[in-house]
């Protein structure tokens, strides 16, 4: 197994309170919440600033959930940290906000053929070009070091695509965020950023 504790998990207090583990994302300076009041920036030292009230895709109910999908609303950031993506998870609707002013810049609808069956498809290109699609995996995973992390009950896990094999698990850390340009993860609970890297 690899050794995760070459990495250090850091906190610092936050009231920012994001409407679920979905609505927190990387940002090149910090971070980006989805919570009641609209998208809030958060810098590394967990201070806030309000960026807008734009944010809601669109209206749901929490109670809708199909088997195990939670449906809610979910945000990806462009690498630049210009624009973001604001999407229901499990749902049909999001918008792209203009984050230097908190201005709709897009808004798009993926339909209705079994969205409540998946993560909103969607991402930032490196040259900023925002893409979706139809069909997507379950699950919170992403990229680093030529690994893959994923969240489970236990905390973060390591896996190697090649061989398929878990390489390495950071119990009781379970990042909701990751901030590619930093290689930093984030998780933000019980009024603490919890980071690691």
């Amino acid at each position: 197994m690899q050794n995760l504790s070459r990495g250090h998990v850091t906190s610092v207090a936050c009231t920012v309170v994001p409407l679920n583990p979905d609505g927190l994302a990387a940002l090149p300076g910090g971070w980006l919440a989805l919570t009641e009041d609209g998208l809030v920036r958060i810098a590394d030292d967990g201070s806030p600033d309000h960026i807008g009230e734009r944010g809601h895709a669109e209206s749901y109910d929490p109670d809708d959930a199909i088997d195990d999908f939670d449906i809610g609303p979910g945000i990806h950031v462009s690498h630049d940290g210009r624009f973001a993506a604001v999407v229901t998870n499990f749902g049909r609707y999001g918008e792209v906000i203009d984050l230097s002013d908190g201005s709709l810049a897009l808004e798009f609808d993926r339909g209705d053929d079994d969205n409540w069956t998946t993560y909103y498809p969607a991402a930032f290109l490196s040259d900023g070009t925002f893409v979706t699609a139809t069909e997507s995996p379950t699950g919170r995973m992403w990229a680093h070091q030529g690994r893959l992390h994923t969240v489970t009950d236990e905390g973060m896990e390591v896996w190697d695509p090649a061989d398929g094999a878990r390489t390495g698990l950071l119990k009781g850390f379970s990042p909701t965020a990751y901030n590619r340009v930093a290689g930093v993860f984030a998780q933000l609970t019980g009024e603490q950023l919890r980071t690691w890297r």
